[in-house]
């Protein structure tokens, strides 16, 4: 095993699909390489993989002892990693993201590939294109899945040209069923009521100058219902996470991925304040609506150049 590539702990469906197919790419290029992940897998990207009769090793942590070069995928800093891959990030050779801030100064000796594009995927289903590299049906229909989850079916405002171009590639690739975007999210909108796993599964934490901010997003059918149904959970939830973790801003973003709009959840004053002022948003009862879909990778800007 020459390379070994990866996500971050417990990826989505986008993480997955760029680190099989990236593996993908390279073994029909002739290069030795191995996709594992660290932790278990988005129940989105389970759905995917189940659809397209694909599996993904979880013994990164294992394997990145064994190698010299690791390539990252959906990911361009070190918070996300699981410790042991965090440990050998000396061994990061590229770093392939989508993300407008990234700390992929922390990797010395990686070369940097990232772009403003609407998803990884489409960074990667990219190279199959360009460099007319056969795909294989599974990994055709994880990196559709991946695409259409992270620009909410090409609705968000992070989509661009190449994204929809990607989607239409890769439709020719694999038989996508009719009902097939339906499916995928209704899966994803099932929580099972355990709305702690939801919100922890789709966290993250970001530093901002000296602030620490922490963002759960999670991308849904019927938005209000299921704020208004678990408001109290929610907000403990966000309660917990900004103690345990140190914050000074958190708060959950939901996406209404049928009606296409925001709902924001807040806990406190601080959080409450930079939101209205940076979305041009107001509160009610610790809530309020924004239309369109912006996504939390479009947020963090706008945050960071506030708090600077």
């Amino acid at each position: 095993m020459e390379v070994l590539v990866t996500s971050y702990k417990n990826p989505d469906v986008d993480g997955v699909a760029c680190t099989l197919g990236y593996a993908a790419f390279l073994c029909e290029s002739g290069i030795d390489a191995h996709a594992a992940i660290s932790g278990t897998v988005h129940p989105e990207a389970q759905f995917a993989m189940g659809a397209w009769d694909m599996s993904v090793a979880n013994d990164a942590d294992t394997a990145v002892r064994n190698v010299d070069k690791i390539i990252l995928v959906d990911i361009s800093d070190v918070d996300g990693l699981s410790d042991e891959v965090r440990r050998h990030k000396d061994k990061v050779i590229e770093v392939v993201d989508h993300r407008k801030v990234h700390n992929a100064h922390l990797f010395p000796h990686a070369r940097v590939h990232i772009e403003n594009v609407g998803a990884a995927a489409t960074l990667i289903a990219e190279k199959f294109f360009t460099c007319e590299v056969m795909i294989p049906r599974g990994i055709a229909g994880l990196l559709f899945s991946a695409i259409i989850s992270n620009t909410v079916n090409l609705k968000a405002a992070v989509t661009i040209r190449r994204d929809h171009a990607m989607v239409q590639w890769l439709k020719t690739q694999c038989a996508i069923p009719d009902d097939y975007i339906y499916r995928m999210f209704a899966h994803k909108s099932h929580l099972c009521g355990d709305v702690e796993s939801a919100i922890a599964g789709d966290f993250a934490q970001f530093h901002c100058g000296t602030r620490r901010i922490g963002i759960a997003q999670l991308e849904i059918m019927h938005v209000g219902t299921f704020v208004q149904e678990n408001a109290r959970h929610i907000k403990d939830v966000l309660k917990d996470l900004k103690k345990k973790n140190a914050l000074d801003v958190v708060f959950l973003t939901c996406i209404d991925v049928v009606d296409a709009f925001n709902m924001f959840v807040v806990v406190d004053a601080v959080t409450q304040k930079v939101l209205e002022r940076i979305l041009n948003i107001t509160f009610s009862n610790n809530c309020a609506c924004r239309d369109g879909i912006i996504m939390r990778k479009e947020i963090v800007p706008l945050l960071c150049d506030m708090m600077k």
